[in-house]
């Protein structure tokens, strides 16, 4: 469907909308797949929807629980994912929406084109939580005719892209996983032909988010200036993982609150209880950020009494090791909070080499003594007391059931 105004999939809806499939819409103005529903959004499937150079590709100023959909490869000038929607945004899944800047007269900048801002979600007020931002992305914009330089570009207007992910938001996001989310400038050189255009590239997931930013994980997200996972952020940046990402400068945090008890890589500028050692994710290489059982994130959190859960809906806190001493409470750090599992050797099932894993450990005791991640360092010590022995092999058969 196209519209010839806001709304190509739906306007002005109240009550709720579930289970739908919202795909392939557009619109002349704003709002690609809704415009301005409110209540419920749930379970639906928002995907393929445009507005050009308009605002919010699937959703525009919506309002209430927006929970559980799928919003992807939606695309407009800002917000391609969801733009201005007020309210929580909940257990949502935001993959491969684009934000691109646009151009206007010769001149690409602000007042002229600007664009490019937040690739899934854009000004946003209320919780962000529980979400996935999977390969969201800011783009700059290849002025028509330029053929690889960009002599004709008005610089002094330049602003570039900015937040792949979550750009100029408020309120709180907890328990969200960004990976692969990024900010990518224009295909052209500047005036001297050599001088490619990276001005103002900053967030490669989130840019300017006024609120805490807690329990969250981010990975091999990339920013072609600064931020590659967070830039100009001004709330409490806690409990959360930087891992592997990227950019000209600041690869983690650019020009953000002073983080405390996150692990950051390559960190060097302060804070409490920050560290730079790898998390052990179990499969990262295929997308799975769990914790193994010998990560330092484990228990090196610090208690925030209002986050209960994890971005699986599983109880925090769990203690299991006292290594690396965040505050005592037993929150982990990131998205995950740590579980034992019966895939102890971390092969993606369970099987007969975890059984012969066990045997091996069995009766096995390990402590604080020995200098490792956990009281344990083995797999098998379900309940982390520091010894595999009954009550580990209980909970071992529970997890073959």
């Amino acid at each position: 469907n196209t519209a010839e105004g806001h709304g190509g999939g739906l306007a002005e809806c109240e009550g709720t909308i579930e289970g739908n499939l919202i795909g392939d819409n557009g619109a002349s103005l704003d709002g690609g797949g809704l415009y301005r529903c409110s209540t419920v959004i749930r379970g639906n499937r928002i995907e393929g929807n445009s507005v050009g150079k308009r605002l919010g590709g699937g959703l525009f100023e919506c309002r209430g629980w927006i929970a559980d959909n799928t919003i992807e490869a939606n695309d407009a000038r800002e917000g391609g994912g969801a733009y201005g929607c007020v309210g929580a945004l909940v257990g949502n899944l935001f993959i491969k929406n684009v934000a691109e800047a646009f151009y206007i007269s010769g001149h690409f900048g602000y007042g002229n084109a600007n664009g490019g801002f937040g690739g899934a979600v854009s000004n946003h007020s209320g919780t962000i939580d529980q979400n996935l931002f999977l390969e969201n992305s800011g783009l700059g914009y290849t002025p028509p005719g330029t053929t690889g330089d960009c002599r004709s570009i008005d610089f002094a207007s330049q602003r570039g892209a900015k937040g792949g992910a979550v750009y100029q938001s408020n309120g709180r996001m907890t328990n969200a996983l960004f990976v692969e989310n990024f900010i990518t400038p224009p295909s052209c050189r500047g005036p001297d032909e050599t001088q490619e255009i990276f001005l103002n590239f900053n967030g490669g997931a989130v840019f300017e988010f006024e609120g805490d930013i807690v329990h969250n994980t981010f990975v091999s997200n990339r920013a072609l200036d600064h931020g590659g996972a967070i830039s100009d952020c001004s709330g409490v940046i806690q409990n959360n993982i930087f891992w592997l990402n990227s950019a000209a400068g600041d690869a983690q945090i650019h020009n953000s609150s002073l983080p405390n008890h996150c692990l950051i890589q390559g960190w060097t500028s302060g804070g409490t209880g920050n560290i730079d050692l790898d998390p052990r994710f179990v499969d990262p290489e295929n997308g799975d950020f769990h914790l193994r059982h010998d990560s330092p994130c484990i228990d090196s959190g610090v208690l925030i009494a209002s986050v209960t859960d994890d971005y699986d809906g599983n109880t925090r806190p769990f203690h299991w090791s006292t290594q690396y001493g965040g505050d005592g409470s037993g929150y982990d750090m990131g998205a995950y909070e740590f579980r034992p599992t019966s895939d102890v050797d971390y092969d993606g099932k369970v099987g007969a080499l975890d059984l012969i894993v066990f045997q091996y450990d069995w009766g096995a005791v390990s402590g604080l003594g020995e200098k490792i991640y956990t009281p344990s360092g083995m797999a098998t010590d379900m309940d982390g007391n520091g010894v595999v022995d009954t009550r580990d092999l209980l909970w071992f058969l529970e997890g073959i059931k």
